[in-house]
């Protein structure tokens, strides 16, 4: 199911919204872990290539904006069922 098939059924009512609001805190943690282990990633890349150290880190909730662009979030909507739908 991507952001769009979502947007459809919470609009018709086939999706609740604790549904919703678990799936949104589901990619938040999701977002975090994201967000640690790049930065963790970059500082164990700078070793080797220290200009990578000079490039700035994305800002936070970038990754939100990356998930409508593709609009695909499928991993997570098969951990909370709503793949199913």
């Amino acid at each position: 199911m991507d952001l769009r098939s979502l947007n459809k059924d919470v609009r018709r009512g086939a999706v609740g919204l604790e549904e919703v609001l678990g799936l949104l805190e589901k990619l938040n943690r999701r977002l975090g872990k994201v967000e640690r282990e790049n930065r963790r990633l970059r500082e164990r890349l700078a070793q080797y290539e220290p200009e990578i150290a000079k490039e700035p880190l994305a800002e936070e909730g970038d990754g939100a904006d990356q998930c409508t662009r593709y609009g695909e979030v499928d991993p997570i909507l098969r951990t909370t069922g709503l793949d199913r739908k």
